[in-house]
């Protein structure tokens, strides 16, 4: 998928309903995070640029890119964006040739941050094979959100560093990354923000 110079983690990844797929994710090549992305077809070749195409790569950090497929099979991507100095949220309209269509779209920060921490409960729940969990935070702080079975064991990180005070929401997939292949059964989410502890309890079907 992609082997450039240092790393490329926090991949999305979305299907293009013909048995492909495209696929997003943070890449650090140039020594700062920008973001990149790749499609691939129903026989697994690669279908845009060696290493994929760039999303966007200017100056500062951009991270935690996540995606949707349109109808018009075109893909929205959006991601943390560190090009002002403080953090906000951008937007770009990619086609099928991985060609962007204009610029980034700055998504305008939210007037009235949140109140409280509130971890919310996990959609859908049961789940086959993928769920959304959101939350929000009403500072920055360092934060982590990770998955455990009964047993205690961790299964997956899904967050893993400090955000500013917003609404979030990450999708957790069975068949991906160290969770692949899980079991049916009962799992916990929990979020650590600062001093701010919270699990819930999600319910994994097949």
């Amino acid at each position: 998928m992609c082997l450039a110079d240092n790393n490329q983690e926090k991949p999305d990844i979305v299907s293009d309903e013909t048995g492909g797929a495209i696929i997003v994710w943070q890449d650090n090549r140039t020594g700062s995070a920008d973001i990149y992305a790749q499609k691939v077809i129903s026989n697994g070749n690669l279908v845009w640029t060696s290493n994929g195409v760039s999303i966007s790569v200017p100056a500062l950090d951009q991270t935690l890119p996540q995606l949707i497929f349109t109808l018009n099979n075109n893909a929205i991507i959006t991601w943390q964006d560190r090009r002002s100095g403080n953090y906000d949220i951008y937007a770009s309209l990619v086609d099928t040739s991985g060609r962007l269509a204009g610029t980034p779209v700055y998504v305008d920060n939210q007037e009235n941050p949140p109140l409280t921490f509130q971890l919310f409960q996990n959609y859908p729940n049961p789940f086959n094979p993928t769920t959304k969990i959101s939350w929000q935070s009403p500072i920055g702080s360092w934060q982590t959100l990770k998955i455990y079975d009964l047993l205690g064991n961790e299964i997956a990180t899904l967050v893993n560093e400090y955000l500013p005070a917003g609404n979030y929401e990450k999708k957790f997939s069975s068949l991906s990354g160290s969770a692949w292949n899980l079991s049916s059964g009962i799992y916990f989410y929990i979020l650590q923000a600062g001093n701010y502890i919270q699990a819930k309890k999600m319910i994994l079907t097949k």
